[in-house]
């Protein structure tokens, strides 16, 4: 949701309605010129609703149709479920060693093993088995069991089996246990930064570009303004909690949280999210995590370090964000309100 010049971290849709009122029903931008130096501001659902958003000036339709083209085509490389993607086909190989990565699965498999580096293991691809077992625990209401929790961990881990992807001849290299991939936890913040990509080689320096809860911007807002940054309020729908202002060089933020994705099983509220090292979903008491760098184009970065801020102790998640430059918001309930945990120069990234 837009108000003025601020975006919502993880809102795009319109306040009034929910709709997506730029959207074409051939997923393409408009083929209209536009004056040089005009603004452009798209809007639409990708992938099972995930609110997208792209707003550039100065930047030719065509390119942004390049743009909307290889968010749309992503799907087919990097869906953990579309049967048919080359992520599940990796996953269903009986020998994944040597197996042939397109460029799309191959840039996304390389930024997942530094997003597991960066996060200190609390951000894992491989963790598929994993999320697909709390998945079925939740469609069948059921707990999951220590032992089956067990057996999924045990196939899970890029660290323990050496995942390299092959430079020159773009197939993977790995050794041990097969492992079932699940590229949710970073693709949005790897297509974020590839249009971000593709913006900048076309010229453009004034850019806002978001997929969920992951935001890449640069330059200045439509207002003429810094791009301001919402992070949405844990308890209160589409109030903000706080507002980041974007330096000149940009900023990029990820949010990570169960605004509207808590999964249930019983009564109980269960986390969709799902920490890798132990099998077991975040606490109950975690609203949401927000890590900002300020720079654009870090987008990948900040998803990950989302995870270390979800499921590391704070000391250890604090130092994550420290050796990426990057400043984080951790949002916990109280029996009396709301937690806020931030690192030390998170203020300075917040809105006067």
């Amino acid at each position: 949701m837009v108000i003025g010049s601020a975006v919502f971290a993880g809102v795009v849709r319109n306040a009034a309605n929910g709709a997506f009122p730029d959207h074409r029903s051939d997923g393409l931008a408009s083929s209209r010129m536009s004056p040089p130096g005009a603004w452009s501001d798209q809007r639409q659902p990708l992938y099972h609703g995930i609110p997208a958003r792209i707003a550039v000036r100065g930047v030719d339709p065509v390119v942004l149709d390049a743009c909307w083209r290889h968010l749309l085509d992503a799907e087919r490389h990097l869906s953990f479920f579309a049967p048919t993607s080359e992520l599940s086909r990796l996953n269903a190989a009986p020998i994944q060693h040597g197996f042939h990565l397109t460029p799309s699965l191959s840039r996304c498999l390389r930024a997942a093993v530094e997003a597991h580096r960066l996060s200190r293991g609390s951000c894992d691809a491989s963790a598929g088995a994993l999320v697909s077992l709390w998945r079925r625990a939740v469609r069948d209401q059921r707990w999951p069991d220590p032992g089956e929790i067990a057996f999924c961990l045990s196939h899970t881990g890029l660290a323990g089996i050496g995942i390299g992807i092959g430079m020159a001849d773009g197939t993977m290299s790995c050794a041990g246990l097969r492992r079932e991939f699940d590229l949710g936890g970073v693709a949005k913040g790897v297509l974020v930064d590839e249009v971000d990509q593709l913006l900048r080689a076309a010229g453009a320096e004034d850019i806002l570009v978001q997929i969920g809860g992951e935001t890449s911007c640069r330059g200045r807002s439509p207002s003429g303004r810094p791009w301001r940054i919402g992070v949405q309020h844990p308890l209160l729908g589409d109030a903000v909690w706080t507002a980041l202002e974007a330096p000149r060089a940009g900023l990029s933020c990820s949010t990570s949280g169960d605004y509207r994705r808590s999964w249930m099983i019983g009564d109980r509220p269960v986390s969709h999210l799902i920490d890798p090292r132990t099998g077991d979903p975040a606490s109950d008491d975690l609203l949401g995590a927000t890590v900002a760098i300020s720079a654009g184009g870090k987008a990948s970065a900040t998803e990950a370090l989302t995870k270390a801020a979800v499921f590391l102790p704070t000391d250890a998640a604090l130092m994550a964000c420290g050796e990426a430059r990057a400043e984080m918001l951790v949002l916990r309930a109280e029996v009396d309100g709301v937690e806020e945990i931030r690192s030390a120069g998170w203020r300075d990234l917040e809105a006067p």
